[in-house]
């Protein structure tokens, strides 16, 4: 991806119908030859938000993302905009993804106690061991698949009790965080035509882990 004079209008043509605002961003980075030199490189990203900031695209050099931060209840228009960016993005591109993710944080607020009994249910640990930090990491893989393709999906899930800033405040809560992907390798052809079951499945999943933490907390 190469942003420039004479490449960033045909971006910004191209996304308008998304009716997202571009804005240019300049840094420096590092570039690795192929004898192991290291030298700076400039590196320029396009964003794309709309104005309510709750939907950004950045298209850097070698990926791109969108992220959302619309209430998470309004998962199913947040799926039908993904669809929209993505397909407006392969018109520009016209190449295939090498790889897919879904991210996504929860948030919840809850007692001190409730807290403390979700932590008992994870780990099953002595009644009086009562940490005010704590994070679990766990991967499951799955696979999805069509008549012709099969792909692998890492399910990272992570679990953790932490100080959040909220509103400039600091808040102790529950945090759910969620890293959805294809591995490393995949098929592009496969990754092409199961990209809306990726995002359909990875949607659902997250849904259901949403729903079970939340019954744990609360019961």
């Amino acid at each position: 991806m190469v942003y420039n004079d004479q490449t960033l209008p045909t971006y910004i043509q191209a996304t308008a119908d998304l009716k997202l605002i571009p804005s240019l961003n300049k840094g420096l980075g590092l570039k690795i030859g192929p004898d192991g030199s290291v030298s700076p490189e400039q590196m320029i990203s396009l964003d794309l938000k709309n104005l309510e900031d709750t939907i950004k695209i950045t298209l850097g050099i070698n990926r791109f993302d969108i992220i959302s931060t619309l209430d998470n209840s309004d998962w199913e228009s947040f799926v039908l905009k993904v669809h929209e960016i993505c397909n407006t993005l392969t018109n520009i591109y016209n190449k295939g993804y090498n790889r897919l993710a879904v991210g996504a944080s929860i948030v919840f607020y809850a007692t001190p106690e409730q807290m403390n009994n979700l932590y008992q249910k994870l780990v099953k640990a002595e009644e009086t061991e009562r940490p005010v930090e704590w994070s679990i990491r766990k991967v499951i893989r799955t696979q999805i698949e069509d008549d012709k393709n099969k792909l692998t999906i890492n399910n990272v899930y992570t679990i953790s009790r932490k100080i959040i800033i909220d509103d400039g405040n600091n808040s102790d809560a529950i945090v759910l965080e969620y890293d959805i992907n294809t591995l490393v390798g995949s098929n592009i052809s496969a990754i092409n035509s199961l990209t809306p079951n990726f995002i359909k499945n990875a949607v659902a999943t997250i849904s259901k882990s949403m729903q079970i933490y939340s019954e744990h907390i609360n019961s």
